[in-house]
């Protein structure tokens, strides 16, 4: 799909007219960091601006849009000031103001968790730090930017953002979200209309539609330009990407879609009867994907905000009689297995009362066969790199030792279901690594991809790093243990009782370290944490157990003799 092909699948998201596409021609001189096109979109009503490949339909500042607190964390610059700046030929301004951000200096949070800038003197000194990084990412590294370089900007603790999310959008193929996603996902309709990703992030569905066999063309939408900028010049760069409202409803024209897909997103729509309506709109018939929808009434509410409904309810709004209902912790375990998940049995909503996260499928009957054993899996499209949870610790002369571990404690809560499928630690011959980055195809290779070794590319850099076992921030005898630190820390974080039994089993798997340490103070402070975890994850398990029996009795018809 060339440029004006993506536009002509466009339209005002207020008028509902067709787009006119102006070009501009550029004042500064050209820079890596200024490809794509750069112009205005007009219609009867307004003027959109496109940034960099990048349309912006929509009426409201772009900024950085929170994913944890309701409302955004920063308004930026409307569309119509960008407009303006593309207009004048300045290219390069319009860019920045459309990315820039100040960053919060420390202490600087409100009561209910949102930043704020006490002084307008602080929130341009925000500004001007946040615009001098971006100087140096985007015009001077450009040619070794990496997607952990872009994530860590927007989504560290000084952006106000949650700042798990740059794990979470740099390491999501390895992630069980994202392979649940594509249990269903690789069985989308090839080689017609495009495909819309609603929600989209970085792009990492986007870019499998787009990378796969006999491939599908893929349109993006999000309300965050910093992440459809990283996504369409840093990982799905056959895909186009459109900065939208959903609640103005999809600037796409009627008809022209051959599925839509929301992966890990639709609780947080404002909107979903009225999105729903636009989905049929833009693909009648056709088939829609909602993967990791949150239950309400299950666990901690997500968002915190609400938007989460019952199974019952999502069934109402998707339509039943159309509609497959799976949950989330057997699709990554279809996908693992290449499983087709429609021929498993149809789970009871009685049998879903405690599952968190469902997915669904509507009109399945339209989805194509499950793809052939022999293409490569989704999550090892493209130029294979090194799994980033994984940390070369030490080398002999002939074998190279991995250990796995997370990047944070949030991460290690939320991605606790890949102690299922990875291995904690694993020892390798030297170059076989390097052997099937060079060779996907080849047997070595696809036993990398299976373990998790070897994955989709994510940076343009490997990630294999060498350093102690734990991680590495780790100095041995110098600090303290951060694996250590990882369990202490656990096991005061505020846990969901649905989940804290399963969460203190799995998680103490990956916060033990096997390094004795030269010091006996350090050995006794790793034993003395040890301990610690076991015994909190014996009496979590325990009260866990109590409280489900608790539960039963309670609603059994008997519960008045008991």
């Amino acid at each position: 799909m060339q440029f004006a092909d993506f536009l002509d699948c466009l339209q005002c998201p207020v008028c509902t007219n067709g787009l006119e596409f102006k070009s501009v021609e550029g004042a500064n001189r050209p820079d890596p960091a200024l490809d794509g096109h750069f112009g205005v979109l007009s219609c009867g009503c307004s003027k959109y601006p496109v940034i960099a490949d990048i349309p912006v339909l929509m009426e409201k500042p772009l900024g950085l849009m929170s994913h944890w607190n309701d409302g955004a964390v920063y308004a930026g610059p409307t569309p119509g000031q960008i407009v303006s700046l593309i207009e004048k030929g300045d290219w390069q301004e319009a860019l920045i103001q459309a990315l820039v951000f100040p960053q919060i200096f420390p202490g600087h949070w409100r009561l209910s968790g949102k930043p704020y800038w006490p002084t307008r003197l602080t929130r341009r000194a925000g500004l001007v730090i946040t615009r001098q990084r971006l100087d140096k990412l985007l015009f001077k590294e450009r040619r070794s930017l990496t997607v952990k370089a872009w994530t860590d900007l927007f989504f560290a603790k000084r952006s106000g953002n949650n700042d798990y999310l740059s794990e979470y959008f740099s390491a999501k193929v390895t992630m069980p979200r994202f392979l649940s996603a594509m249990a269903l996902v690789q069985r989308l309709p090839r080689g017609r209309e495009p495909v819309v990703d609603l929600a989209c992030g970085m792009g990492h569905v986007a870019g499998y539609l787009t990378e796969r066999a006999a491939s599908s063309q893929a349109i993006g939408i999000d309300l965050n330009f910093h992440q459809l900028w990283g996504a369409r010049h840093l990982i799905a760069r056959k895909a186009w990407f459109v900065c939208g409202d959903f609640g103005a409803g999809l600037p796409i024209k009627s008809g022209r879609a051959s599925a839509v897909i929301c992966s890990d997103a639709f609780q947080f729509l404002p909107d979903k009867p009225m999105t729903m309506g636009e989905i049929e709109r833009i693909a009648p018939g056709e088939p829609i994907i909602v993967a990791r929808a949150g239950s309400l009434g299950v666990g901690p509410a997500n968002p915190p905000w609400g938007g989460e409904l019952t199974p019952g309810g999502y069934l109402e709004l998707l339509g039943p009689e159309r509609t497959r209902i799976f949950a989330d912790d057997r699709l990554w375990k279809d996908y693992l297995l290449r499983r087709d998940p429609l021929v498993q049995t149809v789970p009871n909503l009685d049998d879903l009362a405690w599952e968190k996260y469902l997915s669904f499928a509507v009109n399945w009957q339209a989805l194509d066969p499950m793809p052939s054993s022999e293409e490569r899996r989704p999550h090892a499209l493209g130029q294979l790199v090194v799994n980033p949870y994984y940390r070369a610790v030490e080398s002999g002369a002939s074998e190279l030792d991995l250990q796995f571990g997370f990047s944070s404690i949030w991460g290690a809560y939320e991605d606790a279901d890949m102690s299922a499928y990875v291995q904690k630690w694993v020892t390798l011959e030297k170059g076989l690594i390097e052997k099937g980055i060079a060779d996907p195809e080849s047997d070595t290779a696809r036993d990398l991809i299976e373990r998790f070794i070897l994955h989709q590319p994510i940076d343009c850099q490997s990630l294999l790093r060498f350093s102690c076992r734990c991680g590495p921030r780790c100095r041995v005898g110098t600090r303290k243990h951060l694996g250590d630190q990882r369990g202490i820390v656990l096991l005061l974080a505020p846990v969901p009782a649905y989940r804290r039994a399963m969460i203190c089993r799995q998680l103490l798997w990956f916060c033990r370290c096997p390094r004795r340490y030269a010091s006996s103070s350090s050995g006794s402070w790793s034993a003395i944490c040890h301990g610690a975890a076991f015994v909190a994850g014996r009496v979590s398990a325990s009260i866990a157990m109590l409280r489900h029996a608790h539960q039963e009795l309670c609603t059994s018809p008997h519960s008045r003799d008991h």
